[in-house]
């Protein structure tokens, strides 16, 4: 009698339809020896049979490149109530495994205009979307519906070792005014972390904010020291030169916190979701492009 082959490996981009069939043995078999002592077999089996009940599809929502050797996975259920993140090695070792249960927000508060991301070239969606697999601010109400972006090159986004601020693309670039509005803050004087430091006694390091009317507010936070153009009371139009990108702050690496809210205390208000002039939706593993009125 001939024997029948059993697949001990499959290809990620079929993780969904293998994950929903049940083939959890196939799927352990790939996850990392470190993995595998953490999470015995009959545990993974247990939680991944119920974390399938009611699901009926899952879609690869998102896929970006962590590091020149690991890519993430992101998928959600078409219900969009649970998500799942992988993280793989170029070999097809599962290093990372998250199944999550997503937040159902009852009545989602969005802008009641539409902006601009605050940027003049290309920049990368590091965190941002509607659920806290894709957006880590998410489970903070002030600052829920936030953007990280970050200039990111051949699935880097630095060049050299990365050890100098100079080395990330993003810094000393250009930030520009998401809508026209009036400048109500501005802080500017906190130092640029090294690389490996944060400063979390200032969050938002060095920012300004912008009352664009009807209660909503933009922050856009993490300047590099001295670069702010604006000033408490300046009247901004769209796309203006504000400042340039740094560190500061509660900051990793140079980046670009964008946000709009619906009152000027960055601690106390709500953050609200954007809506932007092209009707774009961005979310974690997007590229971005300025849109011009």
């Amino acid at each position: 009698m001939k024997q029948k082959h059993i697949k001990t490996k499959f290809q990620i981009e079929e993780f969904a339809e293998v994950f929903l069939a049940g083939e959890f043995a196939i799927i352990y078999h790939q996850l990392s020896e470190e993995f595998q002592l953490e999470v015995p077999f009959t545990d993974f089996l247990h939680m991944s049979e119920e974390f399938n009940e009611g699901v009926e599809k899952y879609s690869l929502e998102t896929l970006l490149s962590i590091s020149s050797s690991v890519q993430q996975y992101i998928w959600i259920d078409s219900k969009e109530r649970k998500g799942i993140s992988l993280f793989v090695e170029e070999n097809g070792t599962i290093v990372g495994l998250e199944l999550q249960l997503i937040e159902q927000q009852a009545n989602i508060c969005k802008t009641s205009r539409t902006y601009r991301m605050p940027i003049n070239q290309e920049w990368f969606v590091l965190w941002g979307g509607t659920n806290a697999l894709l957006n880590y601010h998410y489970l903070i109400i002030s600052q829920r519906y936030a953007y990280d972006l970050v200039i990111h090159r051949d699935e880097s986004t630095y060049k050299e070792y990365g050890d100098e601020l100079e080395d990330y693309y993003a810094f000393n670039q250009k930030v520009v005014a998401p809508a026209e509005g009036k400048v109500v803050a501005v802080v500017d004087g906190l130092k640029d972390n090294p690389i490996g430091d944060v400063d979390t006694e200032h969050p938002a390091g060095n920012y300004v904010i912008i009352d664009h009317g009807n209660s909503e507010y933009s922050l856009l936070a993490h300047f590099k020291q001295g670069s702010i153009l604006v000033k408490e009371g300046d009247l901004v139009y769209e796309g203006k030169w504000i400042g340039s990108c740094g560190n500061s702050g509660n900051s990793t690496e140079p980046h670009i916190h964008f946000q709009v809210m619906n009152g000027h205390n960055l601690f106390t208000s709500e953050s609200l979701q954007i809506q932007f002039k092209n009707g774009m939706e961005p979310i974690r593993g997007d590229y971005v492009i300025p849109t011009f009125s």
